[in-house]
């Protein structure tokens, strides 16, 4: 595709243009780079039905605008929600996280443009790290395989389960208090103080991971945090029960920012990889067939290595991020393939 602003209409009538295309092409634009591989699953539903599909963030796609005609540039759901909806059809397309825009009326100026879903998808659940991340997918990232650990069992969820126990209050109380303050922005009032996500994310960072601990260290976190911001809950206790009755506890992972979640998991995850890491490297370098050959050793550990990290610099992140663990049969998967499917028929 050129490297400038297309509608829909235009994309879709390249195909009398390429030569042996009888499709339309497709544009995905997304909000980062990493989250390509995500989306690019979800789009898989229809790949029968277009020529090529393109799933590109601002930063790579063809040049975008806003209605005004002002040019968007940088990553982020905000931008996205500000291309030109008049540019969007069947053959060009936005895919968005939800945050809390299914949850909060009025959360942002773009919520209702969210919600009607005209040629925009999102994801059911906060945002794509809470569909790529859960016992299953934790068990069965590709890392491991490539490790040669796959079959060891870690407690995933238990971790998760302890994780969530921790910050369901703290996520419950997020999002009480911005529904809380939703009133008072429109009446131009002055603003109750709130927890907010970024504030969230700052203190589960204050979170290590040791298998041995992990638990206590969740539990004592929790109680400083209900403490901390207990002022907050009576603020806002009209909508905090609200929330309580729309959000089963169980559930609360779904609903705690992305990158939140990634950033306790990520702990984790690292902790298991350097143990196995570790391991593997010391096999290779007890390996009798090269045992005492410096050299061969040398070049034993080197090419592990470059399988492990698989042409990345972090093969953590994108061993998560890749999606190879996602169960596409799932009901969350279903429903965003869903919104594909019916935005393609429209």
């Amino acid at each position: 595709m050129s490297k400038v602003e297309l509608s829909s209409k235009e994309i879709e009538d390249s195909q009398y243009f390429i030569k042996g295309a009888n499709k339309p092409e497709l544009l995905v634009l997304v909000e980062d780079e990493q989250d390509v591989p995500f989306w690019d699953k979800m789009f898989g539903c229809v790949n029968d039905k277009y020529y090529r599909i393109h799933i590109h963030s601002l930063k790579t796609a063809p040049m975008q605008a806003s209605k005004e005609g002002n040019p968007l540039k940088g990553t982020g759901k905000e931008n996205l929600m500000n291309v030109n909806p008049e540019t969007l059809g069947r053959s060009k397309m936005i895919a968005v996280d939800a945050d809390y825009d299914l949850l909060i009326d009025d959360y942002h100026l773009y919520t209702k443009r969210l919600r009607e879903g005209k040629f925009i998808v999102h994801t059911d659940y906060y945002a794509i790290e809470n569909h790529l991340i859960n016992k299953n997918t934790l068990q069965t990232l590709d890392l491991w395989k490539r490790l040669g650990t796959e079959k060891v069992q870690r407690s995933w969820e238990d971790i998760l389960a302890s994780f969530s126990d921790a910050v369901c209050h703290s996520v419950k109380l997020c999002i009480a208090s911005d529904a809380h303050r939703i009133p008072e922005i429109k009446a131009g009032s002055s603003l109750s103080p709130k927890l907010s996500i970024d504030t969230l994310r700052s203190e589960v960072k204050k979170l290590s991971f040791d298998p041995a601990t992990y638990e206590d260290d969740n539990s004592n976190w929790k109680t400083l945090m209900e403490a901390t911001y207990s002022g907050i809950d009576e603020i806002c206790s009209k909508e905090l029960a609200e929330v309580d009755t729309t959000i089963p506890d169980t559930d609360i992972l779904k609903y705690i920012q992305g990158h939140t979640l990634y950033d306790y998991i990520e702990t984790a995850v690292r902790y298991y990889f350097h143990i196995d890491y570790r391991q593997a490297v010391d096999k290779c370098k007890n390996d009798p067939t090269i045992s005492g050959n410096g050299q061969a050793i040398g070049k034993a550990v080197s090419a592990f290595k470059a399988s492990i990290y698989n042409g990345t610099i972090d093969c953590v992140k994108d061993s998560v991020y890749n999606g190879a663990a996602l169960d596409m049969t799932s009901k969350d998967i279903k429903d965003i393939q869903t919104q594909i499917i019916t935005l393609c028929q429209t």
